[in-house]
């Protein structure tokens, strides 16, 4: 089940999607936005709440680099939204 949630840091917009990735494997997208359009685009994946795997707009990055992008965002907060009765 992916969890999303938003941030806000000066014009900066993020949004937030994570969730399992199976066993102690924990995925997490973040896309960075200003004005309205899409200015960074993250993937992390962490095992055992340690960065294993790091991107940032397509590159290959190294453990530090997607530890250090994570410290700096700022917090979170989570979406909930309910849909009842949604009619076409």
């Amino acid at each position: 089940k992916m969890k999303f949630s938003v941030a806000e840091k000066g014009n900066t917009h993020y949004l937030k999607v994570s969730g399992s990735a199976g066993g102690p494997s924990y995925y997490t997208e973040i896309f960075a936005f200003e004005n309205g359009k899409q200015t960074e685009h993250a993937t992390v994946l962490e095992v055992y709440a340690e960065v294993s795997e790091f991107s940032l707009n397509n590159r290959d990055l190294d453990k530090e680099q997607g530890k250090a992008y994570k410290e700096r965002l700022p917090k979170f907060n989570a979406i909930n939204a309910v849909f009842h009765d949604i009619a076409e």
